[in-house]
């Protein structure tokens, strides 16, 4: 199955450590060509800046002029953006696939488009779930991801729970 990734999920996912979990899931993982120019800046060491490099990494360029596939007033940025005209032209061409976001506007359209989506979160509890990872490892990056304020503590105590009925 096809993932489509933002930025700010591949940017947490290396900063804890659980990037690897990706091609376990999805072949290929596609990167907005938008999302590249964000992730892999000139001289960039932070999280997440070597991953286009990664040999199971494809990026794509996403044609602005499908724009028009998108929400009217849909408050995206251009990786958003991006990403989810790529997830609208897959599932046109009867493609499996899956986009990785977490910003509030990119879901509201992932929703209104009928997109289907992964978060973060959503994502750790799921490769616990196939034993892609163990619950105390889910359980750990859970935690890492509300430590670094990626999610807040409703969401962190809802996957925690998620997690703990799998036991």
């Amino acid at each position: 199955m096809k993932l489509i990734v933002d930025a700010g999920p591949v940017i947490v996912l290396s900063q804890i450590g659980r990037i690897d979990i990706l091609p376990e899931f999805f072949d290929p993982v596609v990167v907005p060509r938008e999302v590249a120019h964000e992730l892999a800046r000139p001289g960039d060491t932070r999280p997440g800046s070597g991953f286009v490099s990664l040999p199971w990494v494809r990026v794509e360029h996403a044609d602005p002029r499908h724009e028009s596939l998108l929400p009217p007033a849909h408050g995206l940025h251009r990786g958003e953006a991006s990403a989810l005209i790529l997830a609208v032209q897959a599932l046109q061409a009867g493609e499996e696939m899956r986009v990785l976001i977490d910003d509030a506007a990119a879901v509201k359209a992932a929703t209104a488009l009928g997109v289907p989506f992964f978060r973060v979160g959503n994502l750790l509890v799921h490769a616990a779930q196939e034993g892609v990872i163990d619950l105390a490892a889910a359980e750990a990056a859970v935690r890492q991801l509300a430590a670094c304020r990626y999610i807040d503590a409703r969401v962190e105590r809802r996957l925690l729970a998620d997690l703990a009925k799998r036991r």
